[in-house]
């Protein structure tokens, strides 16, 4: 309840509890009619007189109603320490309103936050217990905190722990502490924000930062976004730190390579003529989420499409349109997303065989949907798909129609196929125990969907565990089936992994224990501490037949045999030929065993790293590794990095990176050199000789224009070298010779491929006008580097602007105050309006035509507009989050905010609170989607009916409905069908 509204509630208990004759100063001065009225609501204690106010009776039976109105009472009451120390108890926030020495009193303020956390804001003196213990349960009140404590290691380091946000309220020396910052980063990226500017610009800090978490490249120092190493350390890490690099790495082949190769996506972020790249897009989306930020032309290519939809069957989506049709990339789509046929070409939807055929592929994952979702209506009743579709994919049973849910033949074919389908299952079949253990047999935890009574069922339960092949059943068995000895051991008899579910006494018992471990090595995890060192386990980890059987299943389980097992040659040879990788837990003699380890490297090259010192320098040993994993030449010995064949295998396996491992004499090889370069673009570790040979640097800069960078000086005025490389990646101009950046072929090709290397051309050729043309319409903001009468030329702004709305700040000051041209300008890109000149800002027609092409554009109006009532109606009706914008007074205005949340209940969030708690408003919100009732006030949580209209909607409100009504079984029940149904 808003406050004008609890005090407009006090003045009417007042005048309910007064005799009617009397006039109004005789009310508020009789104490008897005062005393009755704040005992019914203590907010009529705002009405009375300054006498009343201090009186102690009174207040203290107000306060008792809300803590709150300690505000109200006379000045010295608030330093009444027994009167202060009840209103906090009642509601901690009081605090506030104390006299500034009780603000300080150790009981006050502990009884204060113990109501509230948030009223340590309000203490003047906080003692370290308190602050530590408050803290360690949020961390965001060390904000609150006094200074000295801010400065306290412990507890800085206690509340990172919580929320890395509060670095930003640490004590400066504490924000430049390493091991603080990092612990911050570790717990999130961002915290790096708020650390010291020094660590910001601390190179080897930053590097240690990019390799924890390549995100925090975004808060790096501008220059260090630019260092090369850094940047490609953070890609590969985090692919998407792409985002944050400086722009010429974002045209760096290299590093844009390794970036969607680590996460496809990256690829939104990568220069323009990357994105055009046909091998870096391949690489992209292979990786998934890609095909989006792709050149239109690749969009249309049909391998890379392809290869999209096959990793992304959403993918399908960002297709050209003529590949929606193909009946291949379609059903390779849906193969990996079944609701990927949503995208698909209305004609295949509506064709019987095409959509029997593709609910009959596998999606890769049933939380994607079911292909028969996006069929059309006809067919998502025609009984044969639908029993096809679920023998193929039980999932299907979500999207199918209430009535076929209920069919028992086909829910047991899904079941049979998924056990998880149970999920969606009419209520009587999750009865059946038929069809339940079906579910259980097929995955352990479809138990999870049983009707309750089948839970708590001990003989069923009984058959379920015996019938789980997943160990997951036990999960969700009631409790004190979970400490049914027979059943647990039923369970990890089963499958050893179910201990983990056991119930705390049944972890310590030897025999249960025992049956885990003997069926799931790895069970030992699960076990009581103390049973961990029993005899019996000791001797089963040193059982030589169960850990072969063990270690042939998984090679990482070497690592929990006995150490005499480790030493094992036949066990180990086993365990690497599963997983070369074992070989790190096998004994010192048997990683210089040369059979080993050559399995071991065979199986996968990283294996190496683990190797004796002397099988570093086996030939044939370093051979197989760096042909089955370039990169690990590292770990050769140093005379087997300057064996030209071994270099050779290692460049052709995975490029000019690894080069920087190879001796000198190697990196001076120029057949080394040339079949690196053509594998992985770049001159960077080649010998300085190399620098100079033309063909090899010809043959780096048509892979990748960025190794102009490293090539010879001479070179860098070869036009024919310089053409090849910008015609690869424009940014590659500002390694040219100066002569050639008047040279307008070379600086046409550039600012095709990216606009912003208009920045190196000559004076004479940013006046060129077809060539400014070229650059702003590859990139906008490139108009800042054309000449100033360019600037004022409309068309070139248009382009510039199209293509980016910001780079109208570039533009001439007479264009910004062009009405006409703005408002033409603001219909191609809205955010353009930010340039605007101040009194085009609060014209309405191009701010409305501003938002109406991005809604962000908003952020750029004039005050008086976003304070104009007519004006944000008529923007709310169109989008009613457009509320978040609006004046202060106009999101108390009752028929604005209504409109609002009708077009889009979200906006209910930015509603002034009073609106929050208007229970017509709260249901038009929650009407159009339930989940608005997050943002209504408590006493609307808790009000049924509103809380049925919101479930009605959308079962999911339920989360934010009052404790009480959550505990409610007929509206769980409610809310659960809801949910189903959508």
């Amino acid at each position: 309840m808003s406050s004008k509204k609890v005090v407009s509630a006090g003045q009417d208990a007042l005048n309910a509890d007064s005799n009617q004759d009397k006039n109004a100063e005789e009310l508020q001065a009789d104490r008897k009619s005062v005393l009755a009225a704040v005992q019914k609501n203590g907010w009529a204690l705002e009405h009375v007189t300054a006498e009343l106010k201090a009186d102690r009776e009174i207040v203290l039976a107000a306060i008792q109603e809300d803590g709150r109105i300690l505000q109200c009472a006379a000045a010295e009451l608030k330093a009444d320490r027994e009167i202060v120390l009840a209103a906090v108890k009642q509601k901690g926030s009081a605090l506030k309103y104390a006299a500034v020495e009780l603000k300080a009193d150790r009981e006050i303020v502990l009884a204060a936050v113990q109501q509230d956390s948030r009223a340590l804001q309000y203490a003047t003196t906080v003692d370290r217990e308190i602050a530590l213990d408050i803290i360690k349960s949020n961390g965001v009140f060390l904000k609150y905190v006094p200074d000295e404590l801010k400065s306290d290691r412990e507890i800085v380091l206690a509340a990172i722990k919580e929320d890395y946000r509060t670095l930003q309220y640490a004590a400066a020396e504490l924000k430049a502490d390493r091991e603080i910052v990092l612990a911050a980063i570790k717990k999130d990226c961002r915290a790096l924000q708020y650390a010291a500017g020094s660590l910001k610009t601390d190179r080897e800090f930053i590097l240690v930062a990019v390799r924890q978490n390549g995100g925090d490249l975004k808060y790096a120092a501008t220059e260090l976004k630019a260092d090369r190493e850094i940047v490609l350390a953070a890609v590969q890490q985090r692919g998407y730190a792409l985002e944050h690099a400086a722009a010429e790495l974002k045209a760096d082949r290299e590093i844009v390579l390794a970036a969607v190769q680590q996460r496809g996506y990256a690829l939104e972020h990568a220069a323009a003529e990357l994105k055009a790249d046909r091998e870096i897009v391949l690489a992209a989306v292979q990786q998934k989420y890609a095909l989006e930020y792709a050149a239109t032309e690749l969009k249309a290519d049909r391998e890379i499409v392809l290869a999209a939809v096959q990793q992304d069957g959403g993918a399908l989506g960002y297709a050209a349109k003529e590949l929606k049709a193909d009946r291949e990339i379609v059903l390779a789509a849906v193969q990996q997303f079944s609701n990927a046929l949503g995208y698909a070409a209305a004609e295949l939807k509506a064709d019987r065989e095409f959509v029997l055929a593709a609910v009959q592929q596998r999606a890769g994952s049933r939380a994607n949907g079911g292909a028969l979702e996006c069929a059309a209506t006809e067919l998502q009743a025609d009984r044969e798909i639908v029993l096809a579709a679920v023998q193929q994919r039980g999932g299907f049973l979500n999207y199918i129609t209430t009535e076929l849910q209920a069919d028992r033949e086909i829910v047991l074919a899904a079941v049979q196929q998924d056990g998880t389908a149970l999920e969606y299952a009419a209520a009587e079949l999750k009865s059946d125990r038929e069809i339940v253990l079906a579910a259980v047999q097929e995955r352990g935890y479809a138990l999870k969907y049983a009707a309750a009574e089948l839970k708590t069922d001990r003989e069923f339960m009984l058959a379920a565990v015996q019938q789980d092949t997943w160990g997951r059943a036990l999960e969700y068995a009631a409790d004190e089936l979970k400490a049914d000895r027979e059943i647990v051991l039923a369970a990890v008899q089963q499958d050893g992994s179910a201990l983990e579910y056991a119930a705390a006494e049944l972890k310590a018992d030897r025999e249960i224990v025992l049956a885990a471990v003997q069926q799931y090595f790895g069970a030992l995890q699960f076990a009581a501490a103390e049973l961990k060192e029993l005899k019996e386990l000791k001797e089963l980890k040193a059982d030589r037949e169960f850990v072969l059987a063990a270690v042939q299943q998984k090679g990482g389980a070497l690592q929990h045999a006995a150490e005499e097992l480790k030493a094992d040659r036949e066990i180990v040879l086993a365990a690497v030929q599963q997983d070369g990788s074992a070989l790190e837990y096998a004994a010192a003699e048997l990683k210089a065993d040369r059979e080993i380890v050559l399995a071991a490297v065979q199986q996968d090259g990283w294996a190496l790293e683990y190797a004796a010192d002397e099988l570093k320098a086996d030939r044939e040993i370093v051979l197989a590794a760096v042909q089955q994993d370039g990169r690990v030449l590292q770990f050769a010995a140093e005379e087997l990095t300057a064996d030209r064949e071994i270099v050779l295998a290692a460049v052709q396996q995975y490029g000019c990176w690894v080069l920087q491992f190879a001796a000198e004499e190697l990196k001076a090889d120029r057949e080394i050199v040339l079949a690196a370069v053509q594998n992985e673009w770049t001159l960077q570790c080649t010998a300085t000789e190399l620098k100079a040979d033309r063909e090899i640097v010809l043959a780096a800069v048509q892979q990748d224009g960025m190794a102009l960078k490293y090539a010879a000086t001479e070179l860098k005025a070869d036009r024919e070298i310089i053409l090849a490389a910008v015609q690869q990646n424009g940014w590659t101009l500002q390694y040219a010779a100066a002569e050639l950046t008047a040279d307008r072929e070379i600086i046409l090709t550039a600012v095709q491929k990216n606009g912003w290397t208009l920045r190196y051309a000559t004076a004479e050729l940013t006046a060129d006008r077809e060539i400014v043309l070229a650059a702003v319409q590859q990139k906008g903001s490139a108009l800042e580097y054309a000449a100033d009468e360019l600037k004022a030329d409309r068309e070139i702004v248009l382009a510039a602007v199209q293509r980016y709305g910001g780079a109208l700040k570039y533009a001439a000051d007479k264009l910004k105050a062009d009405r006409d041209f703005i408002l033409t300008a603001v219909q191609r890109e809205g955010l353009a309006l930010m340039y605007a000149a101040k009194e085009l800002k609060a014209d309405r027609e191009i701010v409305f035509a501003a938002i109406q092409q991005d809604d962000k554009a908003w952020k750029y109006a004039a005050d008086e507009l976003k304070a104009d009532r007519d004006f944000i109606l008529t923007a709310v009706q169109r989008e009613g989050l457009a509320l978040m914008y609006a004046a202060k007074e106009l999101k108390a205005d009752r028929e604005l905010v209504l409109a609002a949340v009708q077009q889009n209940s979200g906006a209910l969030q930015y509603a002034a609170a009073k609106l929050k708690a208007n229970r017509k408003i709260v249901i038009a919100a929650v009407q159009q989607d339930g989940e608005a009732l997050q943002y209504a006030t408590a006493k609307l949580k808790a009000d049924r009916k509103l809380v049925i209209v919101a479930i009605q909607q959308n079962g999911a409100a339920l989360r934010y409905a009052a404790d009480e009504l959550k505990a409610d079984p007929e509206i769980i029940h409610m809310a659960q069908l809801n949910t189903t149904e959508k």
